[in-house]
């Protein structure tokens, strides 16, 4: 999965936790416990969070080398605000300090874009090995040599405070490995890329900028001299090319006024590309385009998460762009709880060009809130829209497309339970497609296929709005079931696009009283059904976002979205991220804990004396039942026992230094002689004092061989 360092850190040592900077909401705190086979850490939540996994944590020693944590384990406690991360003792040495960090990471649902010029030389390295050594100067010095910028700042998460905007003028990539802050402290953006005071619209195709496993925060632009560049807290970019790779903005924010201040964490304006991918912005706003803003750039956002941010007073309370001649693409990007002063989550103005397209696949837009339009606003544009969904919306309006002239490709798009209050303009809750301006051009279809339309409510209409006499789009294989609050006025559509087999809607009537417009279809031909078409709750259906089920026994077809709503299943999906239950938010800081490995006792295990040691004469062997180690002076014992062999073991590699007592802090037993073993003795020694020497040795070495096995029974 792709590697993401969320914001700021809350370093956990000693069982204390210490903040570095801002609030984090439902971030773990731990507890460490030992036993003899294994670290156990307890992670505590604020509420319950979901699908967290062994890949969410990652082991450091202290001198910040990566520990594998492939053998660890992970498991729920309760309702999901304990978790217990069990890390084997054997992938730890002993009497040694470890970090243990949380990390968020968005999901890969779609392949990720190619990163291009990323420079790699020359190499600069800012710090010597501990966060102190990490100081803005030194970042400003690594920053101005250009080429490939990385960090060694010790295994903690290191906060740097940027004391001034740094302006990267030569090609650079800057690599924080997923443990480097940089901080504006809310009084100054943090970087720009290539501006150009004099042209801010040149268009350099010269200079590049990439951002790699990095934490922005508290970026702020604090005053404008133009009429674009109020935005872009953590990062203005004026023509350069740019790439986010694995970082996260939180607390980015730009002027709150002006109708091209834009982008309160990334303002891309003039020339190139950016491209972005797992990447988290939170908390961030603008005057448009909470999270991100464009003008006259190509864009390009894949596997990331826009969450919590607003528009002040303009459109796009996530994303804001704008410019002719120029596309959009988003895929496996989840946008939840943004807010928006006018128009749209998403928001979008073109110019009828035919590079002038937006697409979006396998995406959520859900619980965002707006004054109008809380899903999107797009305008004489081509849109193409695939698996993706959007739900729960709220606010006065409707997701608005006023199509362009190059055409329209909507497949498998579920609306869900978008809701609109009883006032206001609350036509079209599912959406309103407008296709008065359409001047087709060669090769150009619109289209709007396999898809769910389930659950909006609305003034007036809650399902889709058309024109009065719409050519187009073409609708089919299409559900609508849908919510009224005023009976007398159309419950799915008002007026029918045209349609090509396969669209249902339900109910058949109107809700109730006054002039009915009940036979408003949804599109030409639609079959009316007087029931419940048969569709579940939005979850998880086996598809790369949530979408609705279809019941059993259920009065729509499969053939018209199949059984799931999607395509195809996805082994990965965008709720595949640690969301807290209650805000809806991924949890975004990285938190972190030391600990020290205990010291065992010393071991006093697999060395027993054997034989029959005197001063000075340790022995050594391998004692097996029945036989007799060599003895050897000056030995040391050390010997293996085999299988009914019986003694305790003294300290590895003592000495004894006297027959019946060991070295320090050894110890041995034997179970006693034998009374053969006895009997053998006493005859020996009467032998001593009356036989030939030659003779005694022999008897006593035949005695010890045949009474050994009772020293390890």
């Amino acid at each position: 999965m792709v590697r993401l360092c969320v914001v700021l850190a809350i370093l956990v040592a000693a069982g204390s936790a210490q903040t570095t900077a801002g609030a984090p909401f439902n971030n773990p705190s731990f507890v460490t416990a030992f036993d003899a086979t294994n670290a156990q850490i307890t992670l505590t939540f604020a509420n319950p969070v979901s699908r967290l996994l062994v890949s969410n944590f990652e082991l450091q020693d202290d001198t910040g080398a990566a520990v594998s944590l492939a053998a660890a384990t992970l498991a729920t406690q309760g309702n999901n605000k304990l978790w217990l991360l069990t890390i084997p003792r054997a992938s730890m040495a002993d009497g040694k300090q470890y970090w243990i960090t949380f990390i968020n990471k968005p999901p890969v649902v779609c392949s990720p874009p190619t990163f291009l010029n990323v420079a790699s030389s020359p190499t600069s390295t800012v710090g010597t090995g501990t966060s102190a050594s990490c100081t803005f100067a030194s970042l400003q010095s690594a920053i101005a040599a250009g080429g490939l910028v990385n960090f060694n700042c010790g295994p903690q998460v290191v906060v740097i405070a940027f004391t001034a905007t740094i302006a990267i003028i030569k090609n650079v990539t800057i690599d924080g490995g997923s443990r480097v802050a940089f901080d504006g402290l809310n009084a100054r953006r943090l970087f720009t890329v290539n501006n150009n005071p004099a042209d801010s619209r040149a268009a350099y195709t010269n200079t590049y900028a990439t951002f790699k496993n990095l934490i922005f925060v508290n970026g702020k632009v604090t005053s404008s001299t133009s009429g674009t560049d109020g935005g872009g807290g953590a990062i203005y970019r004026s023509g350069a090319e740019l790439n986010i790779d694995n970082c996260v903005f939180h607390n980015c924010n730009g002027m709150s006024t002006g109708p091209d201040q834009a982008g309160g964490a990334i303002y891309s304006f003039g020339g190139t590309i950016t491209r972005l991918a797992g990447t988290i912005v939170t908390g961030s706003s603008c005057s448009a385009g909470g999270a991100l803003g464009s003008l006259g750039s190509n864009i390009i956002y894949y596997n990331s998460i826009l969450s919590g941010n607003t528009a002040a007073t303009g459109g796009g309370g996530a994303v804001y762009f704008d410019g002719a001649k120029v596309s959009l693409d988003i895929c496996g990007v989840t946008m939840r709880k943004n807010a928006i002063g006018t128009q749209g989550t998403m928001y979008r103005t073109a110019y009828n060009n035919p590079e002038d397209v937006v697409t979006i696949t396998k995406s959520w837009i859900d619980s965002n809130t707006a004054g109008s339009q809380s899903g999107f606003y797009f305008q004489d544009l081509k849109l193409v829209m695939k698996e993706t969904t959007i739900s729960n919306g709220g606010g006065p309006g409707h997701q608005f497309f006023q199509m362009g002239n190059y055409g329209l490709d909507i497949d498998y798009v579920t609306w869900y339970n978008n809701a609109y209050p009883s006032s206001g303009q609350s036509l079209g809750a599912g959406g309103v497609f407008d296709p008065s301006p359409v001047s087709p051009q060669p090769g150009a279809t619109w289209t709007i296929k396999h898809c769910t339309v389930y659950n909006n409510s609305g003034l007036f209409s809650s399902g889709f709005l058309f024109g009065t006499s719409a050519a187009y789009p073409t609708v089919s294989n299409t559900a609508f079931e849908n919510i009224a609050t005023i009976g007398y006025k159309a419950v799915n559509c008002k007026y029918p696009a045209p349609g090509a087999g396969g669209v249902y809607q339900s109910p058949s009537v109107q809700l109730n009283n006054g002039p009915s417009e009940s036979g408003s279809l949804c599109a030409t031909g639609a079959t009316l059904v007087s029931g419940p078409l048969g569709l579940g709750p939005l979850g998880d259906q086996g598809c790369a976002v949530p979408t609705n089920s279809l019941l059993a026994n259920a009065a729509l077809p499969t053939s018209v979205r199949g059984t799931s709503g999607c395509a195809a299943s996805a082994s990965v999906k965008v709720t595949d991220v640690v969301t807290d239950s209650v805000t809806l938010l991924p949890v975004q800081w990285p938190s972190q804990s030391t600990f020290t490995t205990p010291t065992p006792a010393t071991s006093t295990t697999g060395n027993p004396t054997t034989g029959t040691p005197t001063t000075g004469q340790p022995i050594t062997g391998t004692p097996t039942t029945g036989s007799s180690p060599a003895i050897t002076a000056g030995s040391t014992v050390n010997p293996t026992l085999t299988t009914g062999a019986t003694a305790t073991a003294t300290t590895t590699n003592a000495t004894p230094t006297a027959l019946g007592s060991a070295s320090a802090g050894a110890t041995k037993k034997s179970k006693g002689l034998s009374g053969g073993a006895i009997a053998g003795i006493v005859v020996g020694a009467l032998l001593v004092i009356v036989a030939v020497t030659g003779l005694v040795v022999w008897l006593v070495r035949t005695r010890t061989s045949n009474s050994s096995s009772a020293l390890y029974e």
